[in-house]
């Protein structure tokens, strides 16, 4: 959105401006605040298991 507000563009023209490489259609962006050794127990092998990043701070 911020890129289709700075470009005079609308939100549905962005996929067409800026196309994501390969298969992806989107990117989202998954954090963990605090980085509590619990969120690395329960977390950490939920996205070993599908192969998903994440952001602990």
């Amino acid at each position: 959105m911020i890129i289709a507000y700075y470009s005079g563009g609308h939100v549905t023209d962005v996929s067409a401006r800026f196309p994501w490489p390969g298969k992806y259609k989107c990117a989202i962006s998954i954090t963990f605040d605090d980085g509590l050794p619990s969120q690395l127990r329960a977390a950490v092998p939920l996205l070993r298991r599908y192969g998903v990043r994440a952001t602990f701070y």
